[in-house]
């Protein structure tokens, strides 16, 4: 993902979103499969799935994640 390498690595933060996106339970969803779906994803609304990748492996560690448009996300704002 971070080395800019294509494709999806499956790890437990994809998984777990994309468990709860098609609502079955994590321990149910092999990597494998999540990937794919995370793929598939990407190429239907083309976009770039490293970065489609690395967006779900923000949101789900809580880590800040960009949302056009928001202010507190533009870290070249220091007022926000």
């Amino acid at each position: 993902m971070l080395a800019q390498v294509p494709g999806v690595k499956a790890d437990r933060m994809v998984i777990r979103y994309v468990a709860r996106a098609i609502r079955v339970n994590e321990a149910s969803l092999r990597p494998a499969d999540a990937a794919r779906l995370v793929k598939q994803v990407a190429a239907i609304k083309a976009w770039d799935v490293i970065h489609l990748d690395h967006a779900i492996w923000r949101y789900e560690s809580g880590r800040p994640f960009n949302r056009e448009g928001d202010p507190e996300d533009d870290p070249s704002d220091t007022d926000a």
